[in-house]
């Protein structure tokens, strides 16, 4: 058929068929971004206002400017634009936008669609084959071909979400010194301070980024919203070498009215600070301190420049100054990774072994950031034992955040939701609004693995806004993610998406590496959970380029399960295998990861047809799953589990896996994690022992899937339950069940097999030969049944009531 495509540059979008492409390559983009650019371009010849663009993206019109601005910012980013090029779409002030890249309409004829690039292998991946499939099996390379096994891989489209949700909150381990002034809610951060300009001793390394934080940190105190020397650093590194592109990054990251330059010397005066400050329209405001000490010539150089800007500068700060430069010096080390280096500065200083809990609370951060959670907790609990319930108030605030972090890390959410709620009443009343927004976002984190959804969600709602008021960008991105991984861990994973897109973006735009992989994780369980494989696998693919520059072992293993989850979607059962043998997963130290690695092997061997291997890898799951955190998932893995069993002749053992005394899981208000696969497994017990109740189970099983409207439920529910209406000659109902996840079944293995099922079961030859070549093609190494292969005799009235 015709359609056309518009051409401009390197892209092609094609409207009909919803695809970019750049050059050979598909460009993966989500619908509100494709209907953004489809509209813009199919109006360049004028510009669109606001509102008609948000008709045309939404359908309605009671849509925020943040909203239609991050979908905006989104789509420049799809074809190599942005809001400060403008080189495509051009912002008119006041209005809206315009299309304004040259481009070309014509008419493309083609039978087919384009083929996508060729998923490229692993780069340099370190996994040896150590196969956990019969030597048999692995030597071929054709699909495995023991009867095929109804579906379980979906199971576990959120068995990580406990490990994503803590996991951002962790990050925030490394705090001030100095405690920041209460801001206005509404400012945005209003100044950044770059790298000093330092020299070249190597002796004095340290006031490069040393000097740059203690100076934010003063302009902080002084009641300037300024980001995190991480967060600039993060952009810097992101931007590359080039100045301009340097500035321009950090405007779009942060937006701020001033930008901090400055120079450090050493001479036989002592240390000299100048600072400069720029606007973006040209305005100029500079300021400088001198004195022996560089801390304090760096604090002067600030207050001056407060001054200059129109702020009074706070007080001097508390504590010996000596000891100052060496916090100063171990937070240059961990802004740079060196955390050996921070831990020997902070365990040789004489000024902080004065201040024996202050230096015992830093180098519990250095165990954090180490990876080295027990040991952090064990320190941090020393430190509140030493303290005590009169101690420091805002050193107290900081390190039961810390110990929170630790537990929850640790799988450990109880403790970790003690520990936040207890910063919370200890927070100083004036002031401390970073620590109330750090510990009220651990808290809505620590309560949702108990269901606590409502809580969780407005104690992340007031995070959110203690974190914009102290100008903390990550930290709003930050909370924008958690509550993305909550609607996820509530079975939400449209909504879901609607977050951790926004959120991923933002991180990204900010360089924030690891907090992005972290989201880039909660994209690919949600974009499973909805059955979009190609979408969940450039995801994954994302996260598996950045896997050489992570330093924490654990996101490590995060990257590789995300790519071993989706090769395993897909049918590439070996592929899967060869990153589940990565010995590095054997010593993740998150508990929940442990298990998401045993559950993904459950999963594998059961696709392969190896029951005593599936049985036991899930039992081994479930003997050692987290206390909390990843309740819901557990019955995915009990799931797996007794049909395993079952599959296995191992009726007692399988007897063992559920509580059959226990009544059917409830029609609750809102729907429960793990609700369908428990009553699926009920119907599936039921049905092995012969008992007619099955039916019953089976229809409870499709009304939860139905009311939470998850594909990968429904498609868990039908790949069982209608093999079980047809075995019961209902094939009115099985056409029905069938028809429910036949829109997915072009892209899902296990919907097009249900639909395979159904066709030769009616005899209907035609439907069912497109049906097997459409179940052959998705298959990959899976088993499509001996059974289903042979064309079905012909049924009387089988051409009657086609699926809807």
């Amino acid at each position: 058929m015709r359609s056309i495509e518009y051409r401009f540059g390197d892209f092609r979008l094609l409207p009909a068929s919803r695809e970019l492409w750049r050059g050979a390559d598909a460009v993966v983009a989500p619908r509100r971004v494709f209907d953004c650019l489809a509209y813009l371009i199919e109006h360049r010849d004028r510009a669109v206002g606001r509102d008609e663009l948000v008709a045309a993206v939404w359908g309605r019109v009671d849509v925020s400017d943040v909203q239609l601005g991050q979908i905006v910012v989104r789509a420049r980013r799809a074809v190599d634009d942005d809001g400060v090029a403008q080189q495509r779409i051009r912002t008119i002030q006041g209005f809206g936008y315009r299309w304004i890249a040259e481009t070309e309409a014509g008419e493309v004829s083609r039978l087919e669609p384009p083929v996508p690039a060729p998923t490229p292998p692993p780069a340099a991946e370190p996994v040896a084959p150590a196969p956990v499939a019969d030597a048999a099996d692995a030597a071929t390379g054709e699909p495995v071909t023991a009867s095929r096994p109804i579906p379980v891989r979906r199971a576990f489209a959120a068995v990580a979400i406990a490990l994503v949700l803590l996991a951002l909150v962790a990050m925030w381990w490394l705090r001030r010194a100095e405690a920041p002034a209460a801001l206005d809610p509404a400012a945005a951060a209003t100044a950044l301070v770059l790298p000093l300009d330092a020299g070249s001793r190597s002796s004095e390394g340290w006031v490069r980024l040393g000097g740059m934080d203690l100076i934010a940190d003063r302009l902080r105190s002084g009641g300037l919203a300024v980001p995190t020397s991480e967060s600039v650093l993060a952009v810097l590194q992101s931007a590359g070498e080039d100045p301009k592109a340097q500035t321009q990054a950090l405007q779009r990251a942060f937006g701020v009215r001033w930008i901090v330059r400055g120079t450090a010397s050493h001479g036989d005066g002592g240390w000299r600070f100048v600072l400069s400050a720029e606007a973006a329209d040209g305005a100029v405001v500079s300021a400088e301190g001198q004195r022996e000490d560089a801390v304090a010539a760096a604090r002067a150089a600030a207050d001056t420049l407060l001054a200059a800007l129109g702020h009074v500068a706070p007080g001097e700060a508390a504590g010996d100054g000596s000891a100052q430069e060496a916090w100063r010096r171990a937070r240059a080390a961990l802004l740079a990774n060196q955390n050996a280096a921070a831990r020997e500065i902070l365990s040789q200083s004489p000024a902080l072994a004065r201040m024996p809990l202050e230096r015992a609370y830093r180098l519990a951060q250095v165990d954090h950031r180490d990876g080295q959670y027990d040991r952090a907790a064990a320190g941090l609990s020393a430190v509140l034992a030493e303290l005590g319930p009169d101690g420091d108030a805002l050193l107290r605030t900081r390190v039961l955040i810390a110990r929170g972090a630790a537990s929850a890390r640790r799988g450990d959410f109880a403790a970790a939701l003690a520990d936040y709620d207890a910063a919370l009443a200890a927070a100083p009343a004036d002031g401390a609004v970073l620590e109330r927004g750090q510990a009220l976002s651990g808290r809505g984190s620590s309560l949702v693995p108990a269901h606590r959804y409502a809580d969780a969600l407005a104690a992340m709602g007031e995070a959110r806004a203690h974190l914009a008021a102290a100008g903390d960008r990550f930290g709003t991105a930050r909370v924008d993610a958690n509550l993305g991984m909550l609607e996820l861990y509530r079975g939400r994973p449209g909504a879901a998406l609607e977050y951790l897109d926004a959120a991923a973006d933002q991180l990204q735009a900010l360089g924030a590496l690891h907090e992005w992989q972290i989201t880039v994780t909660g994209l690919v369980q949600a974009r499973l959970a909805l059955l979009q494989h190609a979408e969940a696998q450039a995801a994954a693919d994302r996260g598996w380029a950045v896997r050489e520059r992570m330093t924490e072992p654990d996101q490590i293993v995060d990257i590789t399960l995300n790519r071993a989850q989706v090769l395993l979607a897909a049918g590439d059962l070996r592929g899967a295998e060869r990153l589940l043998a990565d010995p590095l997963i054997d010593r993740a130290v998150n508990p929940v990861l442990a298990t998401r690695a045993l559950a993904l092997q459950a999963d594998l061997a059961w696709q392969a047809g190896r029951w005593e291997s599936a049985a036991r890898l899930s039992e081994r799951a479930l003997a050692t799953w987290p206390p909390s955190g990843a309740d819901g998932e557990r019955d995915f893995v009990a799931l797996i589990a007794q049909r395993a069993l079952l599959a296995a002749g191992e009726r007692e053992r399988a007897a063992a896996v559920f509580d059959r005394a226990a009544a059917a899981p409830a029609d609750a208000a809102e729907p429960m994690p793990g609700q369908v696969p428990q009553r699926l497994a009920r119907a599936e017990w039921r049905q092995a022992l012969g008992d007619a109740a099955a039916g019953e189970d089976f229809r409870a099983a499709l009304h939860l899937a139905e009311r939470g409207g998850v594909p990968a439920d429904l498609a868990l529910v039908a790949s069982s339950y209608v093999p079980y209406l047809l075995e019961h000659g209902d094939l009115d109902g099985a056409r029905a069940v069938a028809g429910r996840v036949a829109p997915w079944a072009a892209r899902d293995f296990d919907c097009a097999l249900v639909q395979l099922r159904l066709f030769h079961a009616l005899g209907q030859g035609e439907a069912w030969a497109a049906a097997l070549r459409q179940t052959l093609d998705l298959a990959g190494q899976r088993a499509v049944p001996d059974g289903l292969r042979a064309a079905p005799p012909p049924v009387a009235g089988s051409g009657a009531a086609p699926i809807g």
